[in-house]
């Protein structure tokens, strides 16, 4: 081997072992209003330079009607943030709420991740290592947030598909005043299989007994990223997913469970909860798990309603789907809402209020150009007054979600509660309507996508309706 190529493979091997793992992660800032901050980003080959300064924010309210609160929260929940950035001297506003995406401006990607406020004026899971007021993550237009080997952590999920979700920063409903700070994916337990997202090594375990609160399932991976997998139930729970263990990216760790303190606790709401922390903080689940599950699963659009609200009657409420997802290449045709009216509106946001208490479900329906479909809800408890907590509520689910096909049987559970008449069940298929108490079994002839809604009333006699899609495929 001559000395030139000797050199050459010397010079290779140790970019190779300098360069910077993190490489591949957004830059994470944090800042106090008015700080300017300087910085470039490690992928860009220009190492341009950028310039950011936060010039306010207003944390976006709405009336607290269910929430222990803390006595600085004034009566109010945070369901929004928009800050007023200057980048590279051009003003730019970037909205934070739940199911948002970053957004691009001068070839960057940009995302509002937390404020202090928002993080700290919580009574349960608060984040109390922020030392500045807000926290904004940065990637380069085009690029990956995050490893583009990350998997979605749920084999054979359908995005949605059931009714119980909180995102990152989404008030948690019917709960203590708990900001979400991961994902929650309304699962049917012990079905699904759960697989490491990356190669990693395991820190934390269930096994053998359970750990007494959310059974969770921790794996730290290269560049002190780790992930967070919670409420597994332990029985399925791999013999082997044990601390010191290592894990290789796509090995199923266990199925998705329904486990809080005791086996099979969340019996209304089962859920695989997901969070994440690199560098030792809490960062946002949403981008990196929209852009893994689209990777991972060939879905065309991803329709998205935006989550809950809670108001009294005359209150008006703004339902905005321009955070849907559509894949690259492909472009919307159409925004349909029907509303629980009765009512059509044929546009990406619309405004309306209700007049009587109740749980009300308004339904979304996306198309694309050439086709493809997608539908999503927005559940809305409209309260009596601010002290009335006996109200119904719920959610549903139905397995398997991913695979239907005609004729096949399909498990539908129901979590409507506090009823006092029982609940009824539309198939969406023209079928006839049923008394379901806690689960049914249904078949479809044809593929398609079906909107099942359940309906009933609360204990004082207020309207309650809740809806989840099917997908029954070719």
């Amino acid at each position: 081997m001559n000395r030139f190529r000797l050199v050459q493979i010397i010079f290779f091997l140790t970019v190779l072992f300098i360069t910077p793992a993190y490489a591949q992660w957004p830059l994470y800032l944090d800042l106090n209003i008015g700080e300017v901050k300087t910085f470039s980003l490690d992928k860009d080959k220009a190492k341009k330079k950028h310039q950011i300064q936060i010039e306010n924010i207003e944390h976006l309210l709405e009336d607290n009607l269910w929430y222990k609160l803390p006595e600085l929260a004034e009566g109010k929940t945070i369901i929004g943030i928009r800050a007023n950035i200057l980048l590279n001297g051009k003003k730019i506003t970037l909205l934070q709420r739940p199911y948002q995406l970053p957004v691009v401006h001068q070839g960057l990607q940009l995302y509002v991740e937390n404020t202090r406020t928002w993080a700290e004026k919580a009574n349960f899971q608060q984040i109390k290592n922020m030392k500045k007021e807000v926290r904004i993550s940065v990637a380069l237009e085009g690029e990956n947030w995050g490893p583009e080997n990350l998997l979605f952590p749920v084999v054979n999920y359908r995005w949605r598909s059931g009714v119980y979700n909180n995102t990152w920063g989404s008030v948690v409903p019917y709960n203590s005043l708990y900001y979400h700070r991961g994902e929650d994916f309304g699962i049917l337990p012990n079905r699904l299989d759960l697989h490491s997202v990356l190669d990693g090594k395991i820190t934390a375990s269930p096994l053998p007994n359970g750990d007494g609160l959310s059974n969770a399932i921790l794996v730290s991976h290269a560049d002190n990223f780790v992930s967070r997998f919670a409420h597994v139930n332990t029985e399925h729970v791999k013999p082997h997913i044990l601390p010191k263990a290592n894990v290789k990216r796509g090995e199923v760790m266990a199925k998705t469970g329904n486990t809080y303190k005791r086996a099979n606790a969340q019996f209304r709401d089962p859920h695989l909860h997901v969070n994440f922390e690199y560098q030792g903080n809490a960062v946002s689940t949403y981008p990196y798990l929209v852009a893994a599950y689209l990777r991972d699963y060939p879905d065309t659009i991803l329709a998205v309603a935006g989550g809950y609200a809670h108001l009294l009657p005359g209150q008006k409420l703004e339902l905005d789907a321009s955070r849907t997802i559509v894949r690259k290449g492909h472009e919307i045709d159409s925004y349909t809402w029907k509303l629980n009216t009765g009512a059509i509106v044929n546009t990406a946001k619309t405004v309306l209020s209700y007049e009587k208490p109740g749980l009300y479900t308004e339904e979304l329906i996306v198309k694309t150009k050439d086709g493809a479909e997608d539908r999503d809800y927005f559940q809305v408890r409209v309260f009596e007054n601010r002290e009335n907590k006996d109200v119904a509520y719920g959610w549903a689910y139905h397995s398997p979600v991913r695979g239907i096909k005609p004729g096949m049987s399909v498990l539908i559970w129901s979590r409507l509660v506090q009823t006092k008449d029982g609940v009824i069940i539309d198939f969406g298929d023209g079928s006839k309507s049923q008394k379901i108490d806690k689960e049914i079994r249904h078949s479809y002839k044809r593929p398609g996508i079906y909107t099942v809604t359940f309906t009933g009333n609360g204990i004082a006699g207020e309207p309650a309706t809740i809806k989840m899609k099917i997908i029954v495929e070719k």
